[in-house]
């Protein structure tokens, strides 16, 4: 059968706020990510016990989730999620209600434990999440051996599959098209899965970490970037942190996916009969619980420098004034002598970030939902030094990552 011709892109007209907002009220959302909104636990009783989760996506989703009561497909991370989605299948649960008022539904996807292994601590962890945000010590690695190749079908592949299987299944029961909202580095290939079964469903994926140049992801095989590229080309809509993100993602598919039509000027990429938009979308931060006295007053002492000595000093942020000048002096390019050392642990492997005159360890350029993969035992990476006195982004070269752990 003939492919259709792709549709001119551009010529539909933008909608109003108020018509989007109505489109969307009208229609079941639906979020997959890796890790879900709650974690179960098994008590003694046979009874379960939950817990909200608090990871970067999960915080980022769950503010435009609310009042929506979603559907959310998220991996049986514990035992205790296992035993509750077990149980689910037993009762015939097509959705696990949770919260009173119910605050969102829950389907797991629940992959062996290998399966999952290899999908999120080999291939999502450390080998995307590692590249996307330029820390891999490129003459040496990554190294991709049979193991890699078997981690990538069995795990990544695989787990993706099961992700869109759910997604289907959830979008089965509901008496409308949903909307459905596919999250970050670990579902890359679920968008082009789901759209290989249901050619009209609407499908969002949102990147909350960096998408390097097309020359980086050299470093995996054409056939993993290939994956990648085209599995996104299977989402209506594919955002951004930045522009400069949803640009290099453009130059990416320009570059591996044959035939891929990129349209510059809309942001658009046309591709095996459709069109995707690639768009930016900023997440802020949780204003209201950043706001919080407690927790301002704990980090103020945490964060608190003083701007003579340089060195840290709890009691400098007991006033408005001090931590004033606190901000104002970590903010600048040059503190004086100040000299401090920072440590970035992930599994076995230790970087040290030496802060000197001149330099600044924040960044401003990139922005990134998700904190460091907690497992990368088996991953080097090198810092990239610049010259003292640079006003650069991150003493880290390109980009910086998530928040380091101390």
């Amino acid at each position: 059968m003939a492919e259709r011709p792709a549709e001119p892109v551009g010529t539909q007209p933008e909608r109003t706020p108020d018509e989007i907002d109505a489109f969307l009220a009208e229609r079941t959302l639906i979020v997959a990510s890796n890790r879900g909104p709650v974690t179960f636990s098994a008590e003694d009783d046979g009874t379960f016990s939950a817990r909200k989760g608090s990871g970067g996506v999960v915080t980022a989703v769950s503010a435009i989730a609310r009042e929506r009561e979603p559907i959310w497909i998220a991996a049986a991370m514990t035992e205790g999620d296992r035993a509750r989605a077990e149980m689910a299948q037993r009762r015939g649960e097509g959705l696990i209600e949770f919260g009173d008022p119910s605050e969102f539904r829950l389907r797991f996807v629940v992959p062996s434990a290998e399966s999952y292994h290899q999908y999120y601590n080999v291939i999502s962890n450390p080998l995307l999440w590692f590249l996307q945000h330029y820390l891999w010590d490129t003459p040496r690695t990554p190294d991709i051996t049979a193991e890699t190749w078997e981690a990538w079908h069995d795990g990544y592949v695989a787990v993706n599959r099961l992700f869109a299987d759910e997604v289907l299944a959830a979008c089965d029961q509901c008496t409308d098209q949903p909307i459905v909202m596919l999250q970050d580095y670990q579902l890359y290939l679920c968008g082009g899965f789901i759209r290989e079964r249901d050619p009209d469903a609407i499908l969002q994926h949102f990147v909350h970490i960096p998408w390097p140049d097309p020359d980086y992801w050299r470093l995996l095989p054409l056939a993993m970037r290939r994956a990648i590229c085209e599995g996104m080309l299977g989402n209506d809509v594919v955002g951004f942190q930045t522009p400069e993100h949803a640009r290099s993602f453009m130059y990416t598919c320009e570059a591996y996916v044959p035939g891929a039509s990129i349209d510059y000027v809309n942001q658009a990429i046309s591709w095996n009969g459709r069109v995707t938009e690639v768009r930016s979308y900023p997440i802020s931060i949780d204003t209201e619980a950043v706001r919080a006295p407690p927790t301002a007053r704990r980090r103020g002492r945490t964060i608190a420098t003083s701007p003579t000595t340089g060195t840290s000093s709890p009691s400098s942020a007991s006033t408005g004034r001090s931590r004033a000048r606190t901000s104002s002096a970590a903010s600048s390019p040059s503190i004086g002598s100040w000299r401090r050392t920072r440590s970035f642990r992930a599994g076995s492997t230790s970087w040290r970030l030496r802060c000197r005159r001149g330099w600044t360890s924040t960044s401003t350029r990139t922005t990134s939902t998700t904190s460091a993969p907690p497992s990368a035992a088996s991953t080097r990476a090198t810092p990239t030094s610049r010259p003292a006195g640079s006003r650069s982004t991150s003493s880290w070269g390109r980009t910086t990552p998530a928040p380091w752990r101390r």
